[in-house]
């Protein structure tokens, strides 16, 4: 029995018949499911009688069995990088690999090099209390609830050397990167919903109940403008500050509700995934990291425009999303939501 054809010989084969029965170079591609120029190339040689021959050039490091060894070994695990799979795979094939070798069976198997993402850790008890928050709130207004939250911005962010290369002969050529011991440092309150966002507060240091209750007495006019004749309802994490008897007691005479929060409260501690305001927060982190400022003024006006640019689509969404976030939260068990 003769050795049976592969597909390129397969289609020179059609392609020389089709064009000999008198097909269009457009219909015979068409028929073969090629491009213009493979159908040129195959008539031109079957007039030039030119055999199917194999490439030339150097063969494969790699077989296709190879390919998906490596692929196996290094997907989705840390510690895993060309280097190293270049080692692992030359000590198995008992052949050099090199780790250029592997970075295009990589590339051909549509691998691209991500940073795992941080998330807290989130205790058995912290998941279930998650559970519990989502399952009471699926159907909560999240529209008309007012989500607040601080953030600590810092003037010079340490750099990551991992993410930065410079091209020299010398290490004496490269540039020293610029550190500084302990950057200045702003801390900011904020508030926002699917109606809009509320001014920013600004504060000095760790924010304890007095300064709370000042930030959320400051804030009461504008929230109340916000949501009009509209029953809402304020969020606010488990922050020491925002557990004291004092401030509970403010919210329960001046807010028409809110979410508690503390070890004994509704909030589930250890949960920024539920409070979209953490989204923002990550928007102006990147916007800074663009261009950044070089003085605390001009760290708090860049905060500022970036907040003042939010568009209210994207609040609206977000808040929207919150519904869905809540599902999922019931559905994972009250895993981190991705």
């Amino acid at each position: 029995m003769g050795k049976s054809l592969t597909l390129r010989q397969k289609n020179r084969v059609k392609i020389q018949t089709l064009r000999k029965q008198g097909y269009s170079r457009a219909a015979t591609a068409k028929v073969v499911g090629c491009s213009l120029p493979t159908v040129d190339k195959w008539t031109v040689r079957a007039e030039d009688d030119t055999e199917d021959r194999k490439r030339s050039g150097r063969p494969r490091k790699l077989s296709h069995r190879d390919q998906k060894s490596v692929v196996q070994h290094i997907y989705g695990r840390r510690g895993r990088s060309y280097r190293e799979t270049s080692r692992w795979i030359t000590v198995k094939k008992q052949t050099f690999i090199g780790k250029m070798v592997v970075a295009r069976a990589l590339k051909k198997a549509g691998l691209k090099p991500y940073k795992p993402q941080k998330e807290p850790r989130i205790t058995t008890k912290q998941k279930k209390k998650r559970v519990k928050f989502a399952q009471a709130r699926k159907n909560h207004n999240w529209a008309n609830t007012l989500m607040t939250d601080e953030k600590e911005f810092t003037l010079y962010k340490p750099v990551n050397p991992q993410n930065v290369r410079v091209y020299c002969r010398t290490r004496s050529e490269v540039p020293a990167q610029k550190q500084v011991k302990h950057p200045p440092k702003v801390s900011v309150w904020g508030g926002i919903s699917s109606k809009g966002k509320l001014p920013l507060q600004f504060y000095e240091g760790t924010i304890k109940q007095a300064q709370c209750l000042k930030i959320y007495k400051k804030m009461l006019p504008a929230a109340k403008k916000m949501f009009g004749d509209e029953d809402w309802t304020f969020m606010h994490d488990g922050a020491p500050a925002h557990t004291a008897k004092s401030v509970n007691k403010w919210l329960e005479e001046e807010v028409p509700e809110y979410i508690s929060s503390g070890q004994y409260g509704e909030w589930p501690g250890n949960s920024p995934d539920c409070n979209w305001l953490e989204n923002v927060w990550g928007i102006i982190d990147a916007e800074i990291e663009k261009a950044p400022p070089t003085s605390v003024a001009g760290l708090k006006r860049k905060i500022k425009k970036v907040w003042k640019d939010i568009p209210l689509e994207f609040m609206q969404n977000s808040a929207n999303s919150m519904k869905k976030r809540m599902q999922t939260l019931i559905k994972n068990g009250g895993e981190y939501l991705k």
